[in-house]
């Protein structure tokens, strides 16, 4: 199994390598097609620079001084959108050149004309650069996405007005601007209750940030309190429990594999993120946390990652309020996360089960959102049993 990790691992990196050298040699074209050799090596010094910074930004921090793993950091994850959105360019432009060859419908004046590779150079580049702008425009304006739910269940309380935001992402890429920012939008939002599901942090954050983004939503008015759960970025920075310790201080209520009755109205419930299992560590499942409720009651349980909905459904459970898909982020992402889950975003309905699916506040990786936007969850609860 550690040789197949390792493997695993040698052959993204050449993979990695060999798509960053592809873009490199059509890149090179911007001088020509016999770029002299001074330009070359300028070209492929710094080309290969951006290229490994994402990779560089992980020196531990006594080899190299933090404002410059977060430049690197924030240069290497512009690059992995970059070199992303690039190749798709790039193959398209060589597909209509190979159908060319056998078509002939490219006039032989663009063909013959010295300085077409470098004009689609440019103008990959623009396009490419053009894209970035948006996605980071996109990506720093959240959405309010608005639900009501129904649970066919009466309680002393007939309504909650919740909000639920997941996967901020606090970390290299983000600081206390982005914190102030979701702090603003939940208040203008007057919810009774807040859910945060999952991925508050990254990797990279300080025990300063930490304790800002503790203060920060614990400083949210509420009738009913801020529950929290823990996604798989905790547990990879391996900052859970850490996060948790920090979070409790203030009085938010941080639930992993717990259960909070609240206003013996109905129970929150939070699991343990499905990463505790591939560390091989356990989690309690949805039955086990269920079996001594009272199943009269509403059940909201908060998981981070919408695996197994059929299981929460089986169990009796209400609401689930996750996050984890980002909806892919970046286009053509949520292609794939639509295909590898049963709902990657949006609300879905079965029976007396309702599921929320969110694509996330924050970012992983580029700082960037295309073909989806970044969300706050706004959902209006009313308990009637019909």
């Amino acid at each position: 199994m550690r040789y197949l990790y390792l493997l695993t691992i040698l052959a993204a990196a050449a993979l990695y390598l060999l798509l960053n050298y592809y873009i490199g040699r059509n890149g090179l074209k911007i001088f020509g097609k016999n770029p002299k050799s001074l330009y070359r090596w300028m070209f492929w010094i710094l080309f290969w620079i951006i290229s490994l910074s994402y990779l560089l930004a992980r020196i531990p921090s006594k080899f190299l001084p933090a404002p410059i793993g977060k430049i690197l950091n924030l240069t290497g994850s512009y690059w992995l959108a970059f070199i992303l959105y690039s190749l798709m360019i790039i193959i398209f432009i060589n597909l209509i050149r190979l159908a060319d060859r056998f078509f002939h419908f490219i006039p032989a004046g663009i063909k013959e004309y010295k300085y077409t590779s470098v004009i689609c150079v440019i103008a990959v580049f623009i396009i490419v650069i053009s894209i970035l702008v948006y996605g980071t425009w996109n990506a720093n304006n959240p959405r309010v996405q608005k639900y009501s739910v129904n649970i066919n269940k009466n309680s002393s309380l007939k309504y909650i007005h919740a909000v639920m935001v997941s996967d901020i992402h606090l970390g290299l890429n983000s600081g206390k601007s982005e914190v102030d920012g979701l702090k603003r939008r939940i208040i203008a939002l007057h919810p009774q209750i807040v859910f945060v599901v999952g991925d508050l942090v990254d990797e990279g954050i300080s025990g300063e940030l930490e304790n800002y983004l503790a203060a920060s939503l614990s400083g949210i008015k509420t009738s009913y309190g801020v529950f929290a759960v823990m996604g798989n970025h905790e547990y990879y920075s391996g900052q859970a429990d850490k996060l948790t310790e920090v979070l409790e201080k203030t009085g938010i209520n941080v639930l992993r594999d717990k259960v909070d009755k609240v206003e013996d109205s109905f129970y929150v419930i939070g699991r343990e993120d499905k990463s505790v299992e591939e560390r091989g560590g356990k989690r309690a499942s949805i039955k086990q946390l269920v079996d001594n409720l009272d199943k009269d009651m509403p059940l909201i349980m908060l998981d981070h990652q919408p695996y197994n909905l059929e299981e929460a459904q089986n169990c009796g459970i209400d609401i689930q309020l996750s996050g984890h898909t980002h909806k892919g982020q970046i286009f053509p992402l949520g292609l794939i996360t639509k295909l590898t889950y049963e709902l990657d975003w949006g609300i879905m309905k079965k029976g007396s089960y309702n599921v929320i699916v969110s694509s996330g506040y924050g970012t992983w990786g580029p700082p960037i959102r295309t073909g989806n936007y970044p969300e706050i969850v706004d959902i209006d609860i009313s308990f009637n049993k019909k």
